[in-house]
């Protein structure tokens, strides 16, 4: 979990604020409960400016998925699991894998002038 608060906005502009690690486990439960109810199935995370849709992504542990970038510049896409730094450039779509299920969180960076956005991928077996 992260050290500081940490803001997922989801479709529909609904905010899921990712539980910290002291928070009650009522909070943790309620949190993945959200996830659940908004992750959606599939294989491809688009980032437009650094905006992830789906905000949620539901995939299958060591399921090959993509990240999409339709913007125009490079986007960077930091998953927190292992701290792994992934580069997508403009208009270029990349694969990646999960090897580790669990709700895992991601921020992506280096777009100028984009609010800094995070994600999810929920990752089952």
């Amino acid at each position: 979990a992260p050290a500081t608060e940490t803001i997922i906005l989801l479709e529909g502009g609904q905010k899921l604020v990712w539980p910290l690690d002291d928070a009650p486990q009522t909070e943790g439960a309620m949190f993945l409960e959200t996830v659940k109810k908004f992750a959606q199935e599939g294989n491809t995370v688009t980032i437009t400016q650094c905006k992830p849709s789906p905000a949620i992504l539901h995939i299958k542990k060591g399921q090959e998925f993509q990240v999409k970038n339709e913007g125009d510049s490079d986007a960077i896409i930091v998953i927190w699991s292992g701290v792994r730094r992934h580069i997508v450039a403009a208009k270029e779509t990349i694969t990646l894998r999960l090897d580790l299920a669990g709700v895992i969180g991601y921020h992506c960076e280096g777009i100028p002038g984009a609010v800094y956005t995070k994600g999810i991928f929920y990752v089952t077996e």
